[in-house]
């Protein structure tokens, strides 16, 4: 049976133990399509891998348990590199449903270009970016809602500048 370790827990063929440490299966049914997205091109290339794991962008993730399958998936690439290619098979018995992380192997995938690949993997980028934002966003004005008067001025500063960052996303898109 082919297996992988990953921080204390196994990827396995047979599905002994859960990627996640939880009785089952990891669901990823409800997740994000960026974020879908960007977990196949990793898995379809070490490339996207070093390019998504350069972009420090994975704990603004919305999905923890895609958040934490690509964790896993980067420790078991540095662990053990010449096994990459076994790592979609190997996840495969993890993940509710299987084909959310198969996408890479359809034929529209591999028939996609360079440069379409490249475009959409940056499009992923900012759409998780861009929903991490809007979400710290919010969190900010349910904070400044009960703040006192100091703190609503610096929580404003905040908002403003996760704004412009939020501004500047589209200008990079347009």
């Amino acid at each position: 049976v082919g297996q992988l370790k990953t921080a204390g827990t196994k990827l396995t063929q047979n599905g002994e133990r859960d990627v996640s440490k939880q009785r089952g299966k990891i669901t990823i049914s409800n997740a994000p399509k960026a974020e879908i997205y960007l977990l196949n091109f990793v898995l379809s290339d070490v490339k996207w891998l070093n390019l998504l794991e350069e972009s420090r962008l994975l704990e603004q993730f919305s999905s923890q348990e895609i958040a934490q399958i690509l964790s896993r998936v980067m420790e078991a690439y540095r662990q053990k590199p010449n096994q990459f290619d076994k790592l979609t098979a190997l996840l495969a018995n993890e993940v509710e449903p299987p084909s959310r992380i198969a996408m890479h192997m359809e034929t529209a995938w591999e028939e996609m270009d360079g440069e379409a690949s490249q475009r959409l993997f940056s499009d992923c980028l900012k759409k998780v970016k861009e929903a991490f934002l809007r979400k710290e966003q919010r969190l900010l004005k349910e904070q400044m809602r009960a703040a006192s008067r100091e703190d609503r001025q610096r929580q404003l500063e905040q908002f403003m500048n996760i704004q412009k960052d939020r501004q500047a996303l589209f200008k990079e898109q347009g």
